[in-house]
Formats: C-alpha cells, sequence, structure tokens
C-alpha cells in the first residue's frame, strides 16, 4: 500500500517571470531527494529508450550524460549524509538543518 503524504505548508514565491507562485513544502527532505532520484531515473531511461532507436546526437548525448552525473553526484551525497549522521533518530527539522549545511558547504566548496 502507498504512502500517504501530509500536505505541507504552502508559501508563495516570485518566479523566474517575475510572477507569484504558490509552492508547497515537503515534510521530509528523504522524500524530495527521492522523488528526485526517481524523476532523474525515469528521464535516463527514457533516454536509453530513445537511444535504441536511433543514436543520440551530441546535444542529447550532452544531456544524457548530465542526468547521469546528475544521478550519480545525487546517490554519492546521499551515502556522504547517511554516513555522517544517522537520520533514522533525526527529526526533520534537524534533517532539514543538517542538509542545509552540507549544500552551503558544497556550494562553497565549488566556488573555491
Amino acid at each position: 500500500m502507498g504512502e500517504v503524504k501530509k500536505p505541507g505548508k504552502r508559501i508563495i514565491i516570485p518566479s523566474s517571470r517575475g510572477q507569484m507562485q504558490t509552492v508547497e513544502r515537503v515534510q521530509s527532505i528523504s522524500n524530495t531527494v527521492e522523488d528526485a532520484k526517481i524523476t532523474i531515473a525515469n528521464e535516463i531511461g527514457r533516454w536509453k529508450d530513445k537511444s535504441m532507436a536511433r543514436s543520440l546526437d551530441l546535444p542529447e548525448a550532452r544531456v544524457l550524460s548530465q542526468l547521469i552525473d546528475s544521478l550519480v553526484k545525487l546517490s554519492k551525497e546521499e551515502r556522504e549524509v547517511a554516513k555522517a549522521f544517522d537520520t533514522e533518530n533525526m527529526t526533520d527539522e534537524e534533517l532539514q538543518a543538517e542538509m542545509e549545511k552540507i549544500l552551503k558547504e558544497a556550494k562553497d566548496r565549488k566556488h573555491d
């Protein structure tokens, strides 16, 4: 049986087009990461199917490569986070704070 998702808090944020849009905040970061992995894996599957019918051109191959790189990086980050602390015993707030710290550190490393 599927997991019942509780509704998150809704917030209003400006979009890239200058308009406001409503976004639902998720209850669990782990669910968001899992959704991201599933989305990326589905896209990789779609590109794989496309490549079976014909060869991918260079821009398509780049997209596929970027998707694979994203999935690898996401999986690596997830393993590092799991090693760093036990997520099973953390509240969502503690987990979110820890993830924000890790993302900030990764962003700082990228800018160095």
